[in-house]
């Protein structure tokens, strides 16, 4: 069985097993507060670039921008991914492109460390 298969057999069994549980293993019935108060408690309820508190949606940015950044996701998976559309995902984080491409924009993808270099007795191919 592959993870999409089992993923699809839990949902059918419709458990009523709470996915977030407090330390002292209650569960927390909005989801919201706990979140908000989690963050607060870790000093990090207040975003210092764009001084407005997070909130529990703030996690989706967080989660694309890291697919994006960080994985080398591309717009069209995160998009499918996020039940999105690609015009969303690319008014949202077509800021990110220079980032994402500054290998090809700064010519970086073609330069050998010195190992490489070595390796190839400083000749061009």
């Amino acid at each position: 069985m592959d993870l999409a298969e089992l993923v699809e057999e839990l949902l059918k069994q419709r458990t009523d097993l709470p996915v977030c549980r407090r330390p002292d293993e209650t569960v927390s019935k909005n989801i919201h507060q706990t979140f908000r108060k989690f963050v607060t408690d870790a000093g990090l309820i207040t975003c210092p670039r764009t001084n407005q508190n997070r909130t529990l949606y703030s996690r989706r940015h967080t989660y694309a921008t890291f697919a994006l950044l960080n994985d080398g996701m591309d717009i069209h998976a995160l998009a499918i991914q996020m039940g999105s559309s690609i015009g969303m995902i690319e008014r949202h984080y077509s800021h990110l492109t220079p980032r994402l491409k500054k290998n090809m924009l700064t010519d970086k993808r073609y330069e050998f460390s010195e190992d490489e270099w070595e390796e190839t007795d400083g000749k061009s191919s």
